[in-house]
């Protein structure tokens, strides 16, 4: 008010030092009353019109409010000091681009503060009433795909507002499981019942299950399969002979229709006068005892060794019975003798055709 005072103090003693100068100035020229009131009358007006002219008024608008404000100076941050408008470093004004003549508009955004979270971290930012978008951006937050933004990214910001920034990761888990190979078995007519030819190798084939693990701040919130892999075994392939044949020490070879794993004993009648054996025939050697209900009486066997042996009690009738089980053969033999050598031993019972 003071400077107002003083401007309009200096303003009026000008306007009377003109005033009387021009007085003098006209009495000089013209000394009738009317002449001179008339132009002292002119003087005035010009002098408050350069009054008025000098006069500047700024409109500030703050924060939604309106203050109009007279002033004789062109800078609106001295016009904002003289209507008493108070600005912090975080407020942002809109100041006229040069100095003003007349009138002018200052729009004032008062900053408010909100609290952003994300990564562990929490800042308090200022704030015009941006986007929450905007002041992320502000402290440096860089987005990732999944991320999930509280309130949304377009919200305007308000005093006290919190915003938070939920991180996703997404991952990927693998499950494996193993499916075996089967084993195909076929005949092969040029083969020997005992003989199998392994022709195709198994190779275990696999299941592999891909899985997408979505996690929001380190909790899993979704599991999902998105993809399977098969790969399929690959059978064995096993080819086993249906000839059933077998070959004495000799060179004969037998046609047979089952082939028995036993245990064969020997006996003897040496010493007996009972030499009849179970279907009415004289025991004799190439003879022998067996169960009946394994191998039927009066059947054809061929008894020999097992595998990696090579004795052979050839081809023997059986037409006896003994006191046993299962997979027994008795050998008949001539002499106590031979069946104390012969012992007890494992054989194949080949029943022929």
């Amino acid at each position: 008010m003071f400077y107002h005072v003083q401007k309009l103090r200096l303003s009026l003693s000008h306007a009377l030092w003109t005033v009387r100068h021009g007085l003098r100035v006209a009495a000089g020229i013209l000394r009738t009353r009317p002449v001179a009131f008339f132009l002292l009358a002119f003087i005035s007006v010009v002098l408050y019109g350069r009054y008025i002219t000098d006069l500047n008024i700024f409109v500030f608008h703050d924060d939604g409010k309106m203050i109009v404000h007279e002033t004789y100076t062109d800078d609106a941050m001295t016009a904002l000091e003289e209507a008493g408008i108070y600005i912090s470093d975080t407020d942002f004004v809109s100041f006229p681009a040069r100095p003003v003549r007349g009138a002018a508009e200052v729009v004032i955004e008062r900053s408010h503060w909100v609290h952003v979270f994300y990564d562990g971290r929490n800042f308090s930012v200022p704030t015009t009433g941006e986007t929450v978008e905007s002041v992320l951006q502000r402290t440096g937050f860089v987005a990732r795909s999944g991320d999930i933004i509280l309130p949304s990214a377009d919200t305007r910001t308000e005093d006290g507002m919190e915003i938070r920034v939920q991180r996703t990761e997404v991952s990927y888990e693998y499950e494996t499981e193993t499916i075996e190979f089967q084993s195909v078995t076929r005949l092969n007519d040029n083969l020997n019942e005992r003989t199998k030819v392994v022709i195709q190798e198994g190779v275990n084939g696999s299941r592999e299950d891909t899985y997408e693990i979505t996690k929001v701040e380190g909790v899993m919130v979704d599991r999902v399969l998105i993809k399977t892999v098969v790969i399929e075994p690959t059978d064995e392939i096993i080819e086993r002979g249906s000839i059933k044949t077998v070959t004495m020490r000799d060179g004969t070879v037998l046609n047979y229709s089952r082939r028995l794993e036993c245990t064969a004993t020997a006996y003897t009648t040496e010493n007996k006068t009972d030499k009849i054996n179970a279907i009415g025939n004289i025991a004799r050697v190439g003879t022998i005892a067996v169960d009946r209900d394994v191998i039927p009486l009066r059947s054809t066997v061929y008894v020999c060794g097992r595998e990696g042996t090579t004795w052979e009690y050839g081809i023997a009738l059986c037409e006896d019975v003994g006191g046993f089980r299962g997979n027994h053969v008795d050998l008949f033999y001539d002499t106590r003798d031979e069946c104390i050598q012969f012992g007890k031993r494992r054989c194949v019972v080949y029943v022929l055709d």
